[in-house]
């Protein structure tokens, strides 16, 4: 669910308050990478479909996607290293941790919450899920690129979506199938599907228009997707 707001409505929310220039590395590596992840995921949930066995995401596919991250970290280090480190590394690790802790915290409120709404209304904790805490979850994302694209800080606004995604999947959902196996809802699959639709969709939009620019027709596209998809979960919720 964070995966698909990030994309859909936070980076449209951004390309409609400013038309999104991306870089080049971003186009033909970073935004690649985020549709591995959503493409890695899938095979990773479909046991059945690949070897026969019931779905689940098991603590080797949790291994499996931290090697992904590592590769993905060993490459943004390169990346930061290149442009120049200004900011000395026990500050780094502070800001880290303190974030680290701060998102602990509001993501066990989050969830204990969702439940509790998903009870009290009677309706399935899966479509909960996919909205209230999904939204609940990307808002410091919307902010966060919002501002950016209202700076014009380009950079900030995309590699904040792709960056997110990348992280969710490769090391939020491994830290978690790691620590207990995750059984796989078949159903989920037309949720993974538009996972690595909107990704392909990110990519081409690279090449539509102005050359890598996501210009704010196609910003709107992205937040009219988002809507059909909302309702979309809750008629089939």
């Amino acid at each position: 669910g964070s995966y698909i707001i990030n994309t859909l409505l936070i980076l449209g929310v951004a390309g409609i308050i400013q038309a999104i220039r991306i870089e080049k590395n971003t186009v033909w590596r970073e935004i690649p990478f985020s549709f591995l992840a959503a493409l890695v995921l899938f095979i990773a949930c479909n046991d059945m479909l690949f070897d026969g066995t019931p779905d689940l995401i098991s603590r080797a596919d949790g291994i499996l996607l931290l090697i992904f991250f590592a590769i993905f970290l060993a490459y943004t280090m390169a990346v930061s290293s290149a442009a120049g480190n200004q900011m000395p590394d026990r500050k780094i690790w502070i800001y880290i941790l303190s974030g680290a802790a701060g998102l602990f915290i509001g993501g066990k409120l989050v969830v204990e919450n969702a439940v509790a709404i998903a009870r009290a209304l009677e309706i399935s904790e899966k479509v909960v899920g996919l909205t209230i805490v999904a939204i609940g979850t990307s808002l410091p994302e919307l902010v966060t690129s919002a501002v950016a694209a209202f700076k014009k800080k380009s950079d900030i606004a995309v590699g904040n979506v792709v960056g997110s995604n990348i992280f969710n999947i490769f090391f939020v959902l491994a830290i978690s199938t790691i620590i207990r196996p995750i059984p796989f809802i078949p159903e989920l699959n037309a949720d993974l599907m538009i996972l690595i639709v909107i990704s392909l969709i990110l990519f081409l939009m690279m090449f539509t228009g102005k050359k890598r620019i996501i210009d704010r027709w196609e910003s709107i596209l992205l937040v009219v997707i988002y809507f059909i998809y909302m309702i979309y979960i809750v008629n089939r919720g």
